[in-house]
């Protein structure tokens, strides 16, 4: 925490979102499916969690 300033859990939830966006953008799935591919057990928590982090939905990277 003291290198990145982000707790454990924190930098597995951006490595989860980062390659939800790839997937996303590579048409792999639905946002559901991409969700749980990567980790998230909550459809609506990684849809919060996306738009907090990138800004947008991630109904917009599809």
């Amino acid at each position: 925490k003291a290198m990145t300033n982000q707790s454990p859990n924190e930098i597995i939830r951006v490595m989860r979102l980062l390659r939800a966006k790839e997937l996303l953008e590579k048409k792999a799935g639905n946002a559901s499916e991409i969700a749980f591919m990567v980790g998230f057990n909550s459809l609506a928590y990684f849809s919060k969690c996306y738009r907090d982090h990138f800004g947008v939905p991630p109904s917009e990277d599809r």
